[in-house]
């Protein structure tokens, strides 16, 4: 009775959609697919027809309403038990034709019980609630440019595909997953992806997604192949998942936490940049991060996350990953070595603290030797310009100080006179010599004798050029100020002057710099020795050199063998 009565039911459904005066396209192609445009039908007929179907099923602009048939458990266990009856199959209701929605309007759509041979597509859509499937077995789900407001609920053997979406929340939860796509797809709300170990998801894809800032996204479960390309998420991404072959994270942003929990995947056959994660995005616990953990078994995961980045770049071969990943994780440990010294403040604990800030402002933890070579000149240069202020040697050639040239001009000419003495001395002493030479050594040697006379003439030239500041005030008052006389003299005497500052500060900036030098590098003073306040600047400049070169050479040794 209920069979024959199922039958007047589709067949009475059937010549209402055949007598109907809105225009409509109910006829079967070539190809076997029915088509309905801007129909109103209730949720229950369409699966109804596409379970009695012999083609596929196609409807394009329609409303499709709950009725009472999957709102009311009475009638839908019986609506259930005439379709299983009609077509059942290990206790589901068969449907071997394809299931297409176009541009149409759901308020709600959950289905349950059914298995779809051919699948079921989505295309321009709009579902105001929730879409669900429950204890369903679909062998392909496609969702694009779909609002859904509230979200999806999928369990089922599915390949799963969603592009250019609106999706409140997914969770997608199976005993046996295929594959998984989202791409170009706005996530709203919370999102899970599961697969039990028994029968792993072969893929997982998520390309050109958004994920809001209260979304959160989890992965779990065990997947064999797990690919994030060019996401954008402001909400929390949570990966638990154990990837068996191969892990891939490219061009991705991450703006919110990433937590990452008992996370596992083969280190050779994952590629993921550290610049997608850099900036204390890796969490515990949700919120725990690197810039606020406080307890110490949080600290210990934290750090165990870092280890794993860590050890993924040495495998391979990302150097600039794996640096940039252990300064992040250094700090963090720089962090908490502050956190325990507030605790217990020790000197011990106090020493351990700044010596990680000092590796840390030096060389980035051991990462960057170049940074020590930077502050080692930097420092040269810093001491260099204090030996300049406090000189421990007065700028001076042949035993004449220039400072002294403006204020002392007695003695000043004194010594002039008595290095011209001295060069003159000289020139007569090379006469004697080259003149009782015998006549073979002087023909050999009068290159050398020549030149010894040039060399000895100019400096007794530029000894007797200086005697002009001694006569300055002589001609200055010789000239008359009427004639305009006066201006050449003091264009002169500025030039020369300037001549001797010049001279002055260069001589004295040669010494600062090679006493600069020789502290630093704790060589010894040689000739040049500290005096004055100089001699303190020194041991402190020694103690730094100290300190930068060893690490320079730590820091080299240990990117060299690596």
């Amino acid at each position: 009775m209920r069979l024959a009565s199922f039958l007047l039911y589709v067949l009475s459904w059937a010549a209402l959609l055949l007598t109907s005066s809105t225009p409509l396209s109910a006829q079967f192609s070539a190809t076997g697919t029915t088509a309905l445009e801007r129909q109103t039908l209730s949720f229950s007929d369409v699966l109804t027809m596409t379970t009695l179907a012999q083609g596929n099923l196609k409807l394009r602009h329609c409303t499709i309403r709950t009725d009472s048939n999957l709102t009311d458990p009475t009638r839908e266990a019986e609506w259930r038990a005439q379709l299983l009856k009609a077509s059942g199959k290990n206790g589901r209701i068969l449907v071997d034709s394809k299931l297409e929605f176009d541009s149409c309007h759901f308020s709600a759509m959950k289905i349950s019980g059914f298995e779809f041979e051919q699948g079921i597509s989505f295309n321009g859509c709009t579902i105001d609630e929730y879409l669900g499937f429950e204890k369903c077995v679909i062998a392909s789900l496609g969702i694009s440019k779909t609002r859904i407001v509230t979200g999806v609920e999928v369990e089922g053997l599915v390949n799963f595909e969603l592009d250019r979406c609106e999706i409140g929340s997914c969770v997608f939860a199976s005993n046996s997953i295929n594959s998984v796509n989202y791409e170009r797809t706005h996530f709203m709300g919370g999102s899970q992806v599961f697969a039990p170990f028994s029968e792993p998801l072969n893929d997982f894809t998520l390309k050109q997604c958004l994920l809001d800032s209260n979304a959160l996204f989890i992965i779990d479960g065990h997947i064999r192949s797990c690919n994030l390309s060019e996401d954008t998420a402001f909400g929390a991404l949570n990966v638990s998942a154990t990837i068996l072959n191969m892990l891939k994270v490219e061009k991705s942003v991450f703006r919110g936490a990433i937590l990452y929990d008992a996370f596992n995947t083969p280190e050779r056959a994952t590629t993921m940049r550290w610049e997608q994660f850099a900036g204390y995005k890796l969490t515990v616990s949700d919120t725990v991060n690197g810039l606020n953990v406080t307890e110490e078994d949080d600290y210990e995961m934290l750090l165990k996350t870092y280890s794993f980045f860590y050890n993924i770049y040495g495998k391979n071969w990302q150097d600039g990953s794996k640096n940039d990943c252990y300064v992040e994780m250094k700090t963090v440990q720089t962090r908490w070595l502050g956190l325990t010294y507030q605790r217990q403040p020790t000197f011990t604990n106090w020493l351990v603290w700044q010596l990680n800030v000092f590796l840390e402002t030096f060389c980035k933890y051991g990462t960057e030797p170049v940074m020590a070579i930077q502050y080692s000149l930097w420092i040269l240069l810093l001491f260099a310009a204090l030996y300049f202020i406090f000189p421990s040697q007065p700028e001076a050639v042949n035993g004449v100080r220039f400072t002294h040239t403006f204020y002392d001009l007695a003695s000043h000419k004194e010594e002039r006179q008595r290095q011209a003495e001295r060069i003159k001395d000289d020139i007569a002493a090379l006469h004697h010599s080259h003149a009782v030479a015998p006549q073979l050594v002087r023909i050999i040697g009068a290159p050398f004798y020549y030149g010894h006379i040039v060399q000895y003439q100019l400096r007794l030239w530029i000894v007797r050029q200086s005697e002009y500041m001694q006569t300055l005030q002589r001609r200055w008052d010789d000239t008359s100020p009427q004639a305009g006389n006066r201006t050449g003299v003091i264009a002169i005497a500025t030039f020369y002057f300037a001549g001797l500052l010049f001279i002055a500060a260069l001589i004295r900036g040669i010494n600062a710099g090679a006493l600069s030098v020789n502290a630093f590098v704790t060589l010894g003073y040689g000739e040049i020795q500290a005096k004055g306040i100089a001699r303190y600047l020194a041991v402190l400049e020694g103690a730094l050199g100290w300190f930068l070169l060893s690490i320079f050479s730590v820091s080299l040794i240990s990117q060299i063998l690596q």
